[in-house]
């Protein structure tokens, strides 16, 4: 049977923040057609054998490993077969980070291999060389949204090159594993302040909401965005606007249903304004006094029929307004001694997730997870938290039972985990910033940065036996 394999690797330099992508194209040299699995289908036809340096096999990746890796229970194995014509040729772009965590730094070999027991086919491809270099991370930006499915999105910054490089990445927010997609955005510019806008809508008439998303930056005194499909620049939606005398752009957008963008700021004047992004400018849409000498920046979340805010003085303070700006709800949620560290807003479970610390020595810590339209409230504190060293960094969240999983960087450089008071376990040790995230709505996922794996995320699993923290890069 004359059938040819052949891979193709795009780029055979990457970093732990990119991925290896590549191209796979099975070609049928024989003079009768055949009928085969698709390239693309969800069975074990195509695989990918990762080795090391050495030849030593590392492991086997294909859509058997992407469907464990990205959702729970057991994954299809069915063929969706296709005819291939006589001297014709089939091919399939694979994004391997979409099969397995993302790569680890060193020097691989990548073999393509296509295996059909019942037509007792087994094809190889030649090997072909992969570098995956080590990167340091300056910055991460994590945004959830729920345009059709629970999405978490990766913004990460490196410093390292003379300009600033961002990479982009989506998981599902359920089992944030193996990757949606992954890549480097907005090469070759010198931007500023980049950063992502949230979907305000859920709906269900298609899964492109999923994959798509808007990006916004600075050049100078102009505001950019671009709407990237899968981590790919869509060029006609490319916008570029002066921003208004005197405003203070704030590093929060959202993008309506309709694929209208709105982003937020403050005027010259200090009122809180959202402004329709348009093809050249910036159209004010809603202007609004918030509450005066905040503690930092409000967290802002939008929602299809209302934008929710949050802002931190002596405690926080909700308010809750229409989309043209008319106040709807306004609140003191609590009091508190310590400051706002971090806080962000869930679309999907419509609740302010916060940290309240009041940085330098302090051991302190009060986990918020606030339902303002419901009147809920749950909160852990935490007086003098038993660490060695000093807390440099720390996110949390609370999972659908109630309870409170949080992660701890110390000045001893170790990443700890607690568990609804429980701990700490130690996850890690040696770098000067993990730039931790929490994901525990069912079961918990760590993740964190390492400088020799990149960004990746560990799982907690309390029905197993000892070790339960899983780690499915090995």
């Amino acid at each position: 049977m004359g059938l040819l394999l052949k891979l193709i690797i795009e780029d055979p330099e990457a970093c732990t923040f990119d991925s290896v992508k590549c191209t796979v194209t099975l070609t049928n040299e024989s003079k009768k057609a055949l009928e085969l699995p698709s390239l693309d289908d969800v069975s074990n036809a195509l695989s990918f054998e990762i080795y090391d340096d050495k030849g030593t096999l590392l492991r086997r990746d294909s859509a058997l490993t992407q469907q464990r890796l990205n959702r729970r229970g057991p994954g299809s194995v069915s063929s969706q077969l296709i005819t291939i014509k006589p001297w014709h040729m089939v091919s399939h772009h694979v994004d391997l980070a979409c099969m397995h965590l993302p790569p680890a730094c060193g020097s691989f070999q990548v073999l393509a291999r296509f295996d059909v027991p019942a037509s007792a086919i087994d094809l190889r491809s030649e090997k072909c060389a992969v570098e995956i270099r080590d990167a340091g991370l300056d910055d991460l930006t994590v945004i959830r949204d729920n345009p059709i499915l629970d999405a978490l999105t990766l913004l990460f910054r490196n410093d390292e090159e003379p300009q600033s490089r961002y990479f982009l990445r989506l998981h599902g927010r359920r089992r944030p594993l193996a990757a949606r997609y992954t890549g480097q955005i907005l090469a070759d510019r010198e931007v500023k302040d980049v950063y992502c806008a949230t979907q305000s809508a859920a709906q269900s008439a298609s899964f492109d909401g999923f994959y798509h998303r808007w990006v916004i930056w600075r050049e100078g005194r102009k505001l950019h965005a671009q709407a990237f499909e899968r981590g790919e620049a869509i060029a006609e939606t490319s916008k570029c606007a002066e921003i208004p005398r005197g405003a203070t752009m704030l590093p929060s957008a959202y993008c309506e249903g309709d694929h209208r963008l709105f982003v937020f700021g403050y005027d010259e004047y200090g009122a809180f304004r959202s402004y329709q992004f348009g093809e050249e400018e910036l159209v004010p849409a809603l202007i609004y006094h918030l509450p005066s000498n905040n503690e930092g920046p409000p967290t802002i979340g939008v929602d299809g029929s209302h934008i929710h805010i949050l802002t931190a003085k002596r405690g926080l303070t909700y308010v809750k307004l229409d989309h043209r700006g008319a106040m709807v709800k306004i609140k003191k949620l609590f009091k508190s001694r310590l400051k706002l560290h971090s806080c962000r807003y869930s679309a999907e479970e419509s609740c302010f997730k916060a940290i309240m610390w009041s940085g330098g020595k302090a051991k302190d810590l009060q986990f918020h997870v606030i339902y303002p339209d419901r009147g809920e409230h749950k909160c852990s504190e935490i007086a003098a938290l038993n660490i060695r060293g000093e807390i440099r960094e720390v996110a949390f969240d609370c999972d659908s039972r109630g309870r409170f999983h949080y992660l701890v960087s110390t000045s001893k450089k170790q990443l700890l985990y607690f568990r609804d008071g429980r701990g700490p376990l130690s996850l890690a040790k040696g770098e000067e910033k993990y730039f931790p995230y929490m994901v525990a709505s069912d079961q918990p996922y760590l993740g964190f940065y390492r400088r020799q794996l990149g960004y990746r995320f560990l799982q907690f699993d309390d029905t197993r036996q000892r070790p339960r923290i899983i780690d499915f890069g090995g």
